[in-house]
């Protein structure tokens, strides 16, 4: 049987004390969040029908705004969209969702998402004709640009918003 050293004892319990917080925020670094839509929903570049779906920050240094939307076996990606930071003046111990209002035969739109305890979270910017709608059918002015590109996310999986939006 071999023995350990009270050296080695204090290297491997301070290696292990380092690396627990790491494991322990790895959610708080993408800020994932699994959400179950009771209605179809817009997010940018698509329309998310009924179902359970997993929201994340892309892991990336450069771009902590693009937004990932998986199925829960995080194995199918369904959109990326940018954000731009949004504000909220208290902080909630749960995540915490907007939304544009649905109508004139449209679902809602997602608006903002905010991690719990965050009070700075995630605007989602829209492709300008889904933006138009929006603002057309709510009266409020809707953040519009592109949608991230796979190149520039880095994603091996093409994202089913890849194609453009086409309301049905």
């Amino acid at each position: 049987m071999k023995r350990f050293s009270l050296l080695q004892i204090v290297v491997i319990a301070a290696v292990l004390v380092c690396l627990s917080p790491l494991v322990s925020r790895a959610d708080d670094y993408d800020k994932k969040t699994i959400v179950t839509l009771d209605q179809p929903t817009e997010f940018p570049g698509i329309v998310l029908p009924p179902g359970k779906y997993v929201i994340k920050l892309l892991n990336s240094s450069s771009n902590r705004h693009i937004v990932e939307v998986m199925n829960e076996k995080m194995d199918h990606l369904y959109a990326l969209a940018f954000a731009v930071p949004a504000e909220k003046l208290k902080q909630s111990s749960k995540t915490v969702m907007t939304f544009y209002e649905g109508g004139q035969g449209r679902p809602q739109a997602l608006r903002r998402w905010f991690w719990p305890s965050d009070t700075i979270g995630q605007e989602f910017v829209y492709p300008k004709n889904q933006a138009d709608e929006i603002t057309a059918r709510t009266k409020e002015k809707v953040p519009e640009g592109d949608l991230p590109t796979v190149k520039e996310s880095g994603q091996s999986l093409t994202p089913d918003n890849a194609n453009g939006y086409h309301p049905k």
